[in-house]
């Protein structure tokens, strides 16, 4: 009965929280990829306002 618990359920589960965990590690990635992108943009976007008030 056990040994069932352990192979059928246990190590399934373990591995689907490696999964998840995995997955979350990458979304978190790609969330600040895309945020540092954001903030780059709204960064260049602010140099070049400041650049345009200079010029006027």
């Amino acid at each position: 009965m056990f040994y069932f618990y352990l192979k059928f359920i246990a190590l399934p589960t373990l591995s689907l929280q490696k999964v998840f965990a995995r997955q979350k590690a990458t979304l978190f990635l790609v969330f600040s990829l895309l945020s540092a992108t954001k903030i780059q943009n709204i960064f260049y976007i602010c140099t070049r306002y400041q650049q345009k008030i200079s010029q006027k």
